[in-house]
């Protein structure tokens, strides 16, 4: 995944991806052709330069009343403590065996 998005595109390709659209609704053979390849055909079609692993893609309402878009998946334990580091914030672990050692010292040498 790219950390390239519509809003690094500009306005000005905002108002392509529009046309785009508008052209989508009129034209099977161009629909199609965002459909199976989004950044070829726009690329094609508005002169875009879109960057390698930035994805496009386009879908269709199919006759819905909405059509929402989720987010990508997120790791369920992304963000989340490991077992020892709430036993160090709840005062049961040791906060020394974690800490790196600067300067090459033990963690020993800190211990009181």
């Amino acid at each position: 995944m790219s950390n390239y998005s519509l809003q690094n595109l500009g306005r000005t390709h905002e108002e392509h991806i529009q046309t785009a659209i508008d052209k989508a609704s009129r034209d099977k053979a161009f629909r199609t052709d965002l459909l199976c390849r989004p950044n070829e055909t726009l690329s094609a079609f508005t002169g875009l330069e879109i960057p390698p692993g930035f994805k496009i893609r386009f879908i269709e309402n199919n006759g819905a009343a909405l059509t929402v878009v989720l987010p990508d998946l997120q790791d369920e334990h992304a963000g989340e403590l490991s077992d020892a580091a709430l036993d160090v914030i709840a005062g049961g672990g040791d906060a020394w065996l974690d800490m790196p050692s600067p300067g090459g010292c033990s963690a020993d040498s800190y211990k009181g």
